[in-house]
């Protein structure tokens, strides 16, 4: 039963992470955020959606595989895909700081 409560967890804080995330973001003192750096940062919200979005809907699968087929081990091959969902928006991030760093130094906000 412990599977039910984690994933409960997991929608709850992801949720929770991305909100205050998107937050701060949107609501920074006025001329705080410059004209030419708020594409960048309707980008980082973007992301951060995206990111939170998936690791929801992974812990959400869970959660119904759980108690859909309790006598299987669905969930937990469901479950193992979550670290690897964290992983790769955490390699997505890392790999997109170039192209925000290019959007700031040039002005390209496409």
């Amino acid at each position: 039963m412990w599977i039910g409560g984690a994933a409960v967890a997991t929608i709850i804080t992801d949720v929770g992470i991305t909100t205050t995330m998107v937050y701060r973001l949107c609501t920074s003192p006025q001329g705080t955020i410059l004209l030419h750096s708020r594409p960048v940062v309707q980008r980082l919200i973007y992301y951060f959606v995206v990111s939170g979005l998936f690791m929801c809907i992974e812990a959400g699968a869970v959660l119904v595989s759980f108690f859909a087929a309790p006598g299987t081990m669905l969930f937990g091959a469901i479950y193992l895909v979550g670290g690897k969902i964290y992983v790769n928006s955490l390699l997505s991030m890392l790999n997109n700081r170039s192209v925000l760093r290019s959007m700031l130094a040039h002005g390209n906000h496409t």
